[in-house]
This record gives C-alpha cells, structure tokens and sequence, in this order.
C-alpha cells in the first residue's frame, strides 16, 4: 500500500513550508520558456508575497478564485498563493469564451479571477452575469481604462507589494482546489478536492514513479488540468524534487525537451502514445534519462523504441488512485492494476448487481476511510446526488475484473453504441481499425438510424496516404463480429479534443446532421453524404 501522511498532515501549504525549510536551494520548479526558475526558498517567499496581495485585495476564506492562464508562472504562484489565504482556486482553461466559460465562472461563484489580457475581453463580456465577480487581476498588466460594470481591476504585479499577512494554511478536510472535468460526455462539473484528497493522491504518485528529491518531473499538459497541477507540481513539491513546466505538448519535440531539460519522469497519456510513435525513428530516441511515464498503458513497440517504461493506473479526479500494481508486483498488459487497500470496487450490471469476473459493466467505487475522495460537485447538488447509487459512486465508465482481481478500463458508457439491438463498445471497434496499415487513431460514435437506435460511424485518422476503402472495410469485416461493422466512414485529417488531448466525441456527434457530414461515406451504399 502507498505510504501517506497521517490525516492531520495532509495539508499542501505546509508542504512547501517544510521543503522550503529542509532544502532551500534546491530547484523546486522551471518554467523554461519563460526563463523562469525557483528554489524551494524562492518560491515559498513568492508565493507568500502574493497571498499577502490577495487578502490585501479582500480575498477571505472560503472565496473562490479563479486561474484562467497558460502554462506559466503566475498561475502557480496565484494558486499556492490561494493555499495560505484560505480562498479555493477554480482552474478555468484559458481558451474558454461565451457561454462555456459563464457556465463554469457561475457554478464556482467565483469573486475575483487571474488572468492575462488576453482572456480579459472574454471576462468582461460577461460581468452582466457574473453578480458575484468583484476583481479581476490581469497578468501583464492592467489598463486602468478598460473597466467593466463595477468590477476592479488589478496589475498582478501590485499584489507582490502589499504588507498584509496571509493567513495560516486550511485544514485536512476543507475544499482547497476546484478542477472542472473534461466535459467529453456532457457540460463539465466542478469537481471539489480536499487537502486530503490531493496528499494522497500525490503520495501515490510518488510511489508509484519512486520519485526521489533528485528526479526532475517534465509535464506539457494544461495545468487548469489535475495531470500538470495536482498529480505534477504538488507531488513534486511534497517529494522535494523538481518539476519542469513546458508551454505545450509538442509530439515532434517532445524527446527533445526531455534530453534538454534532464527529466528523468515525464506526463504522458494514452492517445499521446500513437503521436510519439508515428515521428520519424532517430537515433537519439533512446539518448535521455527519462525511465519513467504517467499514464498510459504498458506498450513493448513504444517503451523498446523509447527505453521508457509506461506507468498505467485507474484514477478519477472525484477519488484518488484506485487501481493499481504496486513496485515489485507482477503487471498484465492493457491492465490498470489491482484494487488499491483504500478502495471498494465493483463491476455491475444495469441493475447495479455485481457480475462475475471477465464480465463487462459499470466501474463503480467507495473509500474504506474518510476524505480521500472529492467533496462534492461544487455548486451542483443534483449532479453529486446522480453521480452515486445505493451508496456507491457510479463512474460510467465500462471495466472489468479478471479471476484474479486486475482492473480492465474498456471505455464510457456514453461511448456505448446500440445498434440493432445489441450495446457495442467504441474501443473494440476502434482497436481493431488502428490494427489496419496506416491508421493512428480512431474514433467510433453513434448516429442516428432510420430504424430507431443508431448506426456506427468509424473516423479515422491516418498517417500520410488515405487508407483504400475497400481494403480497409475488407479489414473491418475479417475482424469484427456483423454486429460491430460501422456503416458509416470518414476519413480525418486532425479529431477535435479536449484539452488533455482525448478525442472530443461529443464534438465529432455534433457535426454536420447528428454527426453525418459531407465527407461521410455510408457504406452500405459507397458514396459520400
């Protein structure tokens, strides 16, 4: 079992304070591109700096507020900060507008946001439905003319030069942080994490990936989003190492950044694992120190061409780590791992009755211990009480079980397709398709029939050269059951996605009528739309 803290230190504020004390000079985190680096000592007194600014502002206890920027540095500083003064940080992807972004600024109920200029039009845009919304603090500068209704702007950089003490770090079970999820199957809901619930799940990363105070972490990921924020800077901060902050993902410089940046453990995630593959092989695609990846399944073509090892778990931003193989013990390909000691987990049928090992069905869980999952949907009570079952949480996510207790991650229920009266898996269908010369990634979605339910349509994307159609739907029908054959085919030259990379299928079902475009090929009748 991971080793974490004792409950009543599961606090992340102090974390830093103990870094800071232990190893002043040690490098804590990098920004490269912005030519940015701190010391534990460094950061923790920047950090301070800017939480005397936010109470200074009138930020209190329990406000929320909101971080709506890139990959750089004050976002940390603005969300550490927010650790001491006792507010709750609210990442918000910098690239939302309209009526996204409103939706996620009311649901928080934030009162002050930190942002850049150029997300700062898209704010003011919408005070007229923000009631709650008082300051807006602007990274890069703020022009004291552009204002909007009653609410105060700020320079970022005025924060640093108040005088006002922070208040003392927020006990284990108090919300600290709000992460909305990625909304591929629906309007994203404002997950609300604990202290407890964060330590625990950085304590087990750093377990898993044996992260020592002299590893260097590497993430490219957002880090509105968990993986660069709390499964990336928090637990290198609570191991003592450091972690490096890249700008963006880059597939054709990815290795190139890892040999730059002497990281010895990198962020990665399954649809990341085709896009490193289909680059060019060179000869310094094993010249680098990283020996380690988080998350994605184990892959022997991926890890001998790269001399990584890839790192696979079941986690959800609403638990915590829950699915594991622990150092030393025995792995199985594609499997997530075997059932954490502080998890409960079933597979169940429609009915939410356990089913047999093998056997596909819902994912559901719940803690043997108190605070080590999410504390509700911030701002809406319906979605928690939907989202569990006769005091179960319901994931929607398809898995199973085998006889001797490893975890199988098969897909969404929302990526359930029911045609001609049979439930069809995306991910079967699209790990066959990916099997076929030339293809990367693939897509299956559900659209509309004449006949009720829905037909399978199939997107693909391929490497250079389209695939022949006829070859590829001789492919299909070698290796799937009837069932599972799509009727409909596109050939794609990017997916849309999300902002961890996933393929955005909700996007993908709401193109053209329902999904059909005028690229489709219905293959029943082999021609386009």
């Amino acid at each position: 079992m991971a080793p974490v803290p004792p409950f009543n230190e599961r606090v992340l504020a102090s974390a830093l304070e103990k870094q800071a004390a232990a190893r002043p000079q040690s490098r804590a985190l990098e920004f490269p591109t912005f030519g940015v680096s701190w010391s534990y000592r460094e950061l923790l007194h920047d950090t301070m700096a800017i939480a005397g600014g936010l109470q200074a502002l009138g930020v209190k206890n329990g406000d929320r507020l909101a971080i709506m920027l890139g990959n750089r540095p004050e976002y940390v500083l603005a969300w550490w900060a927010s650790l001491f003064t006792g507010s709750i940080d609210v990442s918000i992807n910098h690239e939302l507008t309209g009526d996204l972004l409103a939706h996620q600024l009311r649901v928080s109920s934030v009162s002050a946001i930190v942002c850049d200029n150029e997300c700062l039009p898209a704010i003011q845009s919408l005070a007229d439905q923000l009631p709650d919304l008082e300051v807006v603090i602007v990274v890069d500068g703020a022009k004291p003319e552009r204002r909007a209704s009653s609410i105060r702007l700020v320079d970022f950089d005025e924060l640093a030069k108040s005088r006002a003490g922070a208040c003392a770090p927020r006990k284990p079970a108090e919300i600290v942080s709000i992460r909305y999820t990625s909304g591929t199957t629906g309007p994203a809901k404002a997950v609300a994490s604990t202290n407890s619930q964060l330590i625990v799940g950085g304590s087990h990363f750093n377990w898993l990936t044996d992260f020592k105070v002299d590893d260097r972490l590497y993430t490219s990921f957002p880090l509105h989003h968990g993986l660069a924020s709390v499964i990336g800077v928090s637990p290198a901060i609570l191991a003592g190492g450091c972690c490096i902050v890249d700008d963006r993902f880059s597939a054709s410089q990815f290795w190139e950044r890892i040999r730059r940046y002497e990281a010895t453990l990198a962020h990665i995630i399954n649809p990341i694992v085709p896009m490193l593959m289909a680059q060019p092989p060179a000869a310094s695609d094993r010249d680098h120190n990283c020996s380690r990846l988080w998350t994605a399944n184990r892959n022997a073509a991926f890890e001998n061409r790269f001399a990584t090892r890839n790192i696979m778990i079941y986690s959800a931003s609403e638990g915590n780590v829950m699915a594991y193989t622990a150092p030393g013990d025995e792995e199985k390909p594609e499997s997530c791992g075997k059932t954490s000691p502080l998890f409960h987990l079933q597979i169940v049928d429609e009915d939410d009755f356990p089913v047999p090992p093998g056997v596909e069905g819902e994912l559901q869980w719940r803690p043997r211990e108190p605070h080590l999952t999410f504390a509700g949907y911030f701002g809406d009570p319906e979605a928690t009480a939907r989202s569990s079952r006769n005091f179960w949480y319901c994931t929607g996510d398809v898995c199973r079980l085998d006889e001797d207790g490893y975890l199988y991650l098969i897909g969404r229920i929302g990526d359930q397709i029911r045609c001609k009266g049979v439930n069809v898996p995306a991910s079967s269908i699209e790990d066959v398709a990916k099997r076929f010369s030339g293809v990367v990634e693939a897509a299956a979605i559900a659209v509309p029939s004449e006949l009720g339910e829905s037909e399978i349509k199939l997107c693909l994307l391929y490497e250079s050269d389209k695939p022949a159609t006829d070859d590829l739907v001789a492919f299909l029908s070698e290796h799937l059951p009837k069932s599972m054959r799509p009727r409909y085919l596109e050939f794609k030259t990017s997916f849309p996605r999300t902002d961890t990379h996933k393929i955005a299928k909700r996007i993908l079902r709401d193109e053209g009528e329902s999904g059909l475009t005028p690229e489709t090929i219905d293959l029943d009748r082999r021609r386009s739309l």
